[in-house]
């Protein structure tokens, strides 16, 4: 997919970093942000919660930052969450040049119907969510796209494999296994639970005759 169109983030400065302000910052929907990198002085600062965390979950990994009159191109560099996972607590950002070339990990997302899992019991397994990918600053893709619309049971895609966009280029291992298709196989004990599931109403047969011998 396409890089995706760089979004702006107003930051205002901010100079009380103890655990107290940090929280009433949050409390009125603020994000706490630091910005470092390009050999210039790292600067703490806030930004509207909504506005950052709506970049982030489009698939924006670039943002131009705005503070003090002046902007600025940045790479969204890390995320901290909460302990539930599911809220970002603060936001690390790089300053970086559009065209310089930068390495991160960027997600895959899987496209097409397999013919394979047509099969009764196929499954399509991919153990990794992400690709390790490198590319200018301005050729991000917002995800890498993995069509599995030719794979049959037993075949294999390995991130070597994978067809990437225009000017990226993978940082992973190429044999790192992206996408495989298997048919589950019955384990024993749900053979032999089956089975005996199978011979209960003998069981409860037998029970019934000593119980009418019992009563005679």
């Amino acid at each position: 997919m396409a890089a995706h169109a760089i979004p702006t983030i107003d930051v205002e400065p901010r100079n009380d970093l103890g655990s107290r302000p940090t929280r009433r910052l949050r409390d009125q929907g603020r994000l706490p942000v630091v910005i470092y990198g390009h050999q210039q002085e790292q600067m703490h600062g806030s930004v509207d919660y909504r506005q950052i965390v709506d970049a982030i979950r489009s698939g924006s990994h670039v943002v131009e930052v705005k503070c003090n009159g002046k902007a600025e191109s940045c790479l969204v560099k890390d995320l901290q969450w909460n302990y539930l996972g599911n809220k970002v607590i603060h936001v690390d950002l790089a300053r970086v040049d559009l065209s310089e070339k930068v390495t991160l990990a960027v997600p895959i997302e899987i496209v097409g119907n397999a013919p394979g899992l047509k099969e009764a019991g196929a499954l399509l397994e991919h153990p990794v969510a992400e690709l390790s990918i490198s590319c200018r600053a301005d050729q991000i893709p917002d995800v890498i796209q993995l069509d599995v619309s030719a794979m049959n049971v037993g075949d294999m895609i390995h991130a070597g494999e994978i067809k990437l966009p225009e000017g990226v280029e993978l940082d992973d291992d190429p044999e790192l296994l992206v996408a495989h298709i298997h048919v589950a196989k019955i384990k024993e004990e749900e053979v032999e639970e089956v089975t005996e599931e199978e011979g209960e109403p003998e069981v409860i047969g037998k029970g019934g005759e000593e119980s009418d011998e019992a009563e005679s």
